[in-house]
Order: C-alpha cells, then sequence, then structure tokens
C-alpha cells in the first residue's frame, strides 16, 4: 500500500485558468500544478499594496502637527511678552491646544491605519495563494479529473499523485508472535509472486515495523502489523504479494 498517495483538489469554488498536468507526468514537492482564476483577487492585493505602500496620511499630520504646535507656540509667547497678556484668551489659548492634540491623534491613526493595511495585503497574499493548486510531495500523476476553463467547487478533485519511494506493507503474524515484537523492529521483504520467477523477486528491501494492532482477527485467531519500507526503484506495488520477515518471527506472507 501506498504511503504518499494524494488526490489534489480545488480549494475553492472557480475555473480552472490552468492544469499543467498530463498522466505520467512528474511533479516536484510545492508546485503549483493548476490555478483557479485569481484575475479579481490579484487585483484587490494591488489595491491593498497600493494603499500600504502610502504615506500622504502620515506626512500631511506630521505637518498638521507642525503647524498646530507653531501657532500654539506663538500664541503663548504673545500672551508673555504683553504684561498682563490679554492677547490671547484662556479659551482661544485651550483651542490651539486642542488643535495640537487633535493633529497628534491623527498621525495615531494613520499610522494605525498604515498598519491595518499591510495586515490586508498579508490577508489578501493568503488568500490569493488560495487560489493554486499545490502538489505536497513529489511524485507521479497518475490520473487527471479537470481541465483549463472547467467550472469546479471546493473540494472537486482535480489530480491523483503518487510517490513510490516508501510503502508500507501488510501482513498478519501469530497471537504469539505479535506479543513478542515492537514498533521499530527491523523487517525484510521481497516480492513473491506464484508462477513466475523475476529477478525483482530476489532484490531484498529493508524497512522498519511501524504498527501492531491491539486486536485479534476473530476468524484466524492473528495480529494485523504493518511496515514502512523504502522503495526507491519502485519494484513494490499495491496489490502484489510479498513475503516480510520481522527479525526474531518466522517469515509471513504480506500484502
Amino acid at each position: 500500500m501506498l504511503i504518499d498517495r494524494v488526490t489534489l483538489a480545488s480549494p475553492r469554488a472557480g475555473v480552472l485558468a490552468f492544469v499543467e498536468l498530463r498522466e505520467g507526468d512528474s511533479v516536484e514537492a510545492r508546485q503549483v500544478v493548476a490555478s483557479l482564476d485569481a484575475s479579481v483577487a490579484r487585483a484587490n492585493l494591488a489595491i491593498a499594496r497600493h494603499r500600504a505602500s502610502s504615506t500622504v496620511d502620515r506626512r500631511f499630520a506630521k505637518k498638521t502637527i507642525e503647524l498646530s504646535q507653531i501657532e500654539y507656540d506663538k500664541a503663548q509667547r504673545a500672551n508673555s511678552s504683553i504684561e498682563g497678556g490679554g492677547v490671547f484668551t484662556d479659551i482661544d489659548l485651550h483651542r490651539l491646544k486642542l488643535n495640537v492634540d487633535k493633529s497628534i491623534l491623527q498621525l495615531d491613526q494613520a499610522e494605525s491605519e498604515t498598519k491595518i493595511h499591510s495586515l490586508t495585503v498579508d490577508q489578501l497574499t493568503a488568500e490569493l495563494n488560495s487560489y493554486a493548486v499545490v502538489a505536497p510531495f513529489a511524485g507521479r500523476v497518475t490520473k487527471v479529473h479537470r481541465s483549463k476553463g472547467e467550472a469546479v467547487a471546493l473540494g472537486d478533485p482535480i489530480a491523483d499523485v503518487i510517490n513510490l519511494d516508501r510503502v508500507r506493507v501488510e501482513g498478519f503474524v501469530s497471537i504469539q508472535e505479535g506479543l513478542r515484537i515492537r514498533p521499530g523492529s527491523l523487517v525484510l521483504v521481497r516480492l513473491d509472486l506464484p508462477d513466475v520467477d523475476l529477478a525483482e523477486e530476489h532484490v531484498t528491501m529493508n524497512g522498519k515495523l511501524v504498527f501492531v494492532d491491539a486486536g485479534v482477527e476473530p476468524v484466524t485467531g492473528q495480529i494485523r502489523v504493518w511496515a514502512e519500507v523504502p522503495n526507491p526503484e519502485g519494484v513494490l506495488r499495491a496489490g502484489l504479494p510479498a513475503r516480510m520477515m520481522i527479525r526474531g518471527t518466522p517469515t509471513l506472507t504480506s500484502k
């Protein structure tokens, strides 16, 4: 049984802009193999990036602070230069000070909006990436379900990808053997095809026992086990009979 086997599915509803796959093609891990039409998402991202890069509001707020502060300082100096004051009333001074405080708050708001625009860029970038169909591992395409221009819904299959570099080999052991073995035990595996004698049957592959079932098969009285076996040459295939020997136990027939 294959460990790395996946049906690539549509991440959202839409129309497929491209499907760069044919049966038998090799794909790399993280390769974009198909994508939905994302023209609207790209336009929204471009707008958000422009807003995030704009410094107009911040520069305007800083200039407003400078002007408000100058007006307030001049009013204070004018009152100080005349004995007894009286050029600007307390209300005038409070109003000018309020303009300074208001300008500072406008700068804070402009900086806050800049941060929000930056977060919006991150959000829309993630959304744009969700239009792509990405291979999670390197492998080979075994079936293509959809073509360019087709409308798809969320979860619709796009293509099947497999990797033969490692496989899961299943088998059964007796209760006595099942009580002795533990996950992590070394295993030896080779093909065991009936009525034929192929060179591939003489190739022995080393692996590691991963699973020993806690239960017992009610009919056979045996315990199911499976091992993970490196298969770089692709000798082991799903459904082919094989022999697996777990170190310390007799040879057992595996699937």
